[in-house]
Parts: C-alpha cells; structure tokens; sequence
C-alpha cells in the first residue's frame, strides 16, 4: 500500500510544481471623445463590454492569466458612432498593464487611432 501512497504523492508534487499561480489585473475604458459612442471594445482579446458615450466609462473588467504572461501590452480596437455612422478603429500605440494594475484607457480628441478594415 505505500507503494501506491509514494505515487501519489510524486504525482500530487508534480501538479503543484507545474500550474503557474494566476494574477489579475484590471481595465477600462473612458470615452472623452467629443460627440461620439464608443462600443465593442476589445483590449487585445479581452471584451470589455458596453457602449459608452462621451464623458462616461466602462466598468473594470478583470483579465486573468499565469504569471509569466505578464505584463501584457496590447492595442485597443472599438467601434466609434458618430452621426449615425459607424466605423472600425484600432489605436496606433499599445497600452501596457501588469498584474495587480488598475488601467485605465482614455480616448480623447488626439488619441492616434487608424481604421484596420
């Protein structure tokens, strides 16, 4: 029987040595663009839901990942409607957040964004 106890307790030890513990950290997104909405917001493959208009913010979404992925540094795509036109946008500069930050994206007048499609 301690045969099998030996086991497994090498394969208990292995599974603690190979998971990487998970962080967190958080990110939204305020909208300080003059006279526009701003949904489907993407931070590289995290969704940030909502639509928001000028002045407002999203909540913080949480991303979690092992540790080693961090810190990560990815751009924002979104939709911006304006006028009843809507248009795809990424921004031309990456946001960076490491694990345990609170980030916030502001897009304003001079954010630097181009149309991906």
């Amino acid at each position: 029987m301690s045969f099998y106890k030996a086991i497994i307790a090498i394969s208990f030890s292995l599974f603690l040595f190979s998971c990487q513990p998970i962080e967190e950290a958080n990110v939204r997104v305020k909208n300080n663009i003059s006279n526009v909405k701003v949904g489907d917001l993407m931070y590289g493959d995290e969704y940030i839901p909502g639509s928001i208009i000028t002045g407002d913010n999203t909540g913080y979404v949480t991303i979690s990942d092992e540790r080693d992925h961090w810190p990560k540094t990815m751009y924002l795509t979104f939709y911006m409607t304006a006028n009843n036109r809507t248009v795809s946008l990424q921004t031309i500069s990456p946001y960076t957040i490491d694990a345990g930050d609170d980030l916030t994206i502001t897009l304003d007048d001079n954010t630097p964004v181009f149309s991906p499609r």
